[in-house]
């Protein structure tokens, strides 16, 4: 191992503490920074400083220095990965002057705790956010100019080949009786302080850092957004994250209720849909936005209950604080509630801005219809240019424009009842229309006042297509009016019915 080996907590971001390390080197010393404020070699004289940093919450950050030999420093990083000459600091037993070496370590402590005095007090007297760079003249050290690597120290990065196995690396240095082992094969995963700068885990600030039985926590902000592609997904993940979460009993009821809350979904607005016959529009959205809430909520839910045990670990990066962490599922339910309900109530007010209904008006009368019919221009329209017609509006839909309504009035007031106009149209229809056929006829009541209506399908001359429709005829007082609605199949006028219907309900006559 390294000859000294130790970690602290410092209350400072890693930008004020790498200002403060390359504030203390000399300079005739190196200073080699390998991953920015992570990983950090100083070569002072005879002696490696290797500095291994990583950010806690709340501007801590937990500080490990290894001190060596410098050769061994050296030859420990030469052509190799940064985790492999960590690994190898690590376990490599290394034979020096017992003198010397307590030297070293006296010295060593002197300069953390001075990295931890410094770095300390130039983030209380620093105005600057923590991803400002401080230049170290602002620090108590004095300043020392950062020193250009010479060809030895450029050596550590050749690609060199790594030495056989059971070939030890010599140092060359004045303590020559220092041998660095080779590294065992296992050895890779001894070190979880090493680990965790390479997989994102803090480093602990005392003790030994054990993995959970499930290995490293994930981390479910990553596990939550795959809900935006596909949900199960997401599920799956934190049904499998339990057990690195310590809570391996609930793996499987997630999973299973992760898979089975989308198929839950899917049907519902399957069955929804197959019941819009029944339902309103209107009604059918809610239903489905109510049904995509929960779906949100139960996931959201999930995620809030691993994000407090995963903080716990982020944090601490301690096993027993996170086999310790209470995992409060009434805060999990509330969570997700809120999360429901919020989803709900946004999809619920998009849906009421952006479907109001649209408002007619005229001297004859109010219309109030969904905004899913497409006013016309009415001299575009053929039947509009009839003499004895004056229309008053005429709407498609909005999508396909495969159904049509059209309400005009006779211009030359008489005497007739509905009934009449009823019989007189169809012998006018029959003509410019002779394969035109009746396929009812009914009464009903439109602004309070009693109508006919037949319903009917013809062969359109323009394109030879069936068309599919019903008439309505009312009276008041002088004015006959007609209401017309047509589609291009019987199967898209079946679909159209409710909202014909309710065009049809939103008329006032004045």
């Amino acid at each position: 191992m390294a000859i000294f080996d130790q970690s602290i907590v410092v209350q400072a971001v890693p930008t004020h503490i790498v200002a403060t390390i390359k504030a203390s080197v000399a300079a005739h010393e190196q200073f080699i920074t390998l991953r920015p404020d992570t990983l950090l070699i100083a070569l002072r004289d005879s002696v490696g400083y290797v500095y291994l940093l990583r950010p806690g919450e709340g501007g801590l950050t937990y500080l490990r220095l290894l001190t060596d030999d410098a050769q061994t420093v050296r030859e420990a990083f030469r052509g190799r990965q940064p985790k492999e000459a960590l690994i190898i600091l690590t376990t490599a037993s290394t034979n020096s002057d017992p003198a010397l070496s307590q030297a070293i370590m006296t010295q060593a402590n002197a300069h953390l705790a001075a990295i931890k005095r410094d770095a300390e007090n130039a983030g209380n007297n620093a105005t600057l956010s923590p991803d400002t760079d401080i230049n170290p003249t602002s620090l108590s050290t004095s300043p020392k100019p950062e020193a250009p690597i010479d060809p030895m120290i450029a050596a550590i990065f050749a690609k060199k080949p790594l030495p056989g196995a059971g070939t030890p690396l010599r140092s060359t240095s004045r303590m020559d009786n220092s041998i660095v082992a080779p590294t065992p094969a296992s050895a890779s995963g001894n070190d979880p302080v090493i680990a965790s700068i390479f997989a994102k885990k803090p480093l602990p600030a005392t003790g030994t850092l054990q993995m959970p039985p499930g290995d490293i926590p994930w981390n479910p902000d990553r596990l939550m957004f795959w809900i935006l592609f596909f949900s199960p997904i997401a599920g799956i993940g934190m049904g499998l994250n339990w057990r690195r979460l310590g809570k391996p009993q609930w793996m499987w009821t997630t999973i299973i209720l992760s898979i089975a809350a989308p198929i839950i979904l899917i049907v519902s607005i399957l069955g929804i849909a197959a019941s819009l016959k029944q339902l309103s529009s209107s009604v059918a959205w809610g239903l489905i936005l109510i049904l995509f809430g929960l779906n949100w909520g139960y996931f959201y839910g999930l995620y809030y209950l691993q994000r407090g045990g995963y903080r716990v670990w982020h944090k601490t990066g301690s096993i027993e604080a996170l086999m310790a962490h209470q995992y409060k599922i009434t805060d999990g339910i509330a969570a997700g509630t809120v999360t429901a309900l919020a989803v709900i109530g946004i999809a619920l007010a998009v849906s009421y801005f952006t479907s109001r209904p649209i408002t007619f008006n005229s001297a004859d009368m109010t219309i109030t219809y969904p905004n899913t019919w497409t006013a016309q221009d009415i001299n575009q329209v053929q039947n509009c240019s009839q003499a004895n017609l004056q229309c008053l509006i005429a709407v498609t839909d909005s999508q396909f424009h495969f159904t049509s309504i059209l309400i005009a009035k006779v211009a030359d007031p008489t005497n007739f009842t509905a009934s009449d106009a009823l019989n007189e149209t169809w012998l006018l229809l029959q003509q410019k229309f002779p394969d035109a056929q009746m396929d009812g006829v009914d009464k009903l009541t439109i602004s309070g006042i009693s109508g006919v209506r037949r319903y009917y399908s013809l062969t359109a001359l323009e394109t030879g297509d069936r068309h599919y429709g019903m008439q309505i005829y009312f009276v008041k007082g002088q004015t006959l009016y007609e209401f017309t609605a047509e589609s291009l199949n019987k199967g898209i006028f079946d679909e159209e019915r409710s909202n014909i219907d309710q065009f049809i309900a939103g008329i006032t006559v004045k």
